[in-house]
């Protein structure tokens, strides 16, 4: 019995090459994280902490997840 699992568009893929890099869904954590980099470079170390769960809560609150 073998499963097949289609991931979705906001799903975010681990692996290098091409095709994880143009995923939509790792593209969009690029992005955040892009979008988050000025502030983590000048946070401390304990809102840098919060600055990633912050990405993450973006991500896995997506709907479909």
């Amino acid at each position: 019995m073998s499963v097949h699992v289609i991931p979705g568009d906001n799903d975010v893929l681990f692996g290098r090459g091409f095709k994880i890099s143009a995923h939509p869904g790792n593209r969009r954590l690029r992005n955040i994280v892009q979008s988050q980099k000025p502030n983590f470079l000048a946070a401390r170390k304990k809102e840098k902490r919060e600055i990633a769960r912050r990405i993450v809560d973006e991500i896995t609150s997506l709907i479909p997840p």
